[in-house]
């Protein structure tokens, strides 16, 4: 596709249409005819939802083998997620946006690391709170090839979780 076609494409005019609106305002603002006029129609965009990606093994999965409340704590973190999967929330918070004991919380949460769904470190600007991260295997909040570096920077003893699901799914 030529450039002056994409431009035609994108902007969703042809050249006759600019020319049409070039000479209104040319003859509106009652210029010369060695004025030059620029015109650039650009489509409206629409403001994009947050979205998250989920893999639909670890769905299937989660559904059928973790507990209601960690199922909802996990749906609860897919919600707040930021970029890169990180989710700073103490368990108090969860517990209050999620309608559950703080106790339900942590024993959800328990129940999230054992499997390797979220991954846990101590805040660095406050140790007294955690950080979570949802694993990259099971959802991702940005770019495909963040998500793959992230996974080359997660240890191997987190890695297990490919196999945690393929032997579920399996059996």
């Amino acid at each position: 596709m030529k450039k002056q076609e994409k431009q035609q494409y994108f902007s969703g005019t042809t050249n006759n249409q600019s020319e049409e609106l070039k000479n209104l305002i040319t003859d509106k603002l009652k210029l010369d005819a060695d004025s030059q006029i620029s015109i650039n129609l650009v489509r409206k965009k629409y403001p994009q939802e947050d979205w998250i990606m989920v893999t639909q093994i670890s769905a299937r999965w989660m559904a059928k083998e973790l507990s209601g409340s960690s199922v909802k704590v996990f749906q609860y973190f897919l919600g707040i997620s930021e970029y890169s999967n990180h989710i700073a929330v103490s368990q108090t918070t969860i517990a209050e946006n999620t309608n559950q004991s703080l106790i339900t919380v942590k024993k959800a949460i328990q129940q999230l690391l054992e499997f390797n769904i979220i991954i846990k470190y101590a805040d660095q600007q406050d140790n007294r709170r955690n950080v979570y991260i949802i694993h990259p295997t099971t959802a991702w909040r940005g770019k495909v090839t963040e998500r793959i570096k992230a996974l080359r920077r997660i240890d191997a003893d987190n890695n297990n979780q490919i196999k945690l699901f393929n032997n579920k799914e399996n059996s």
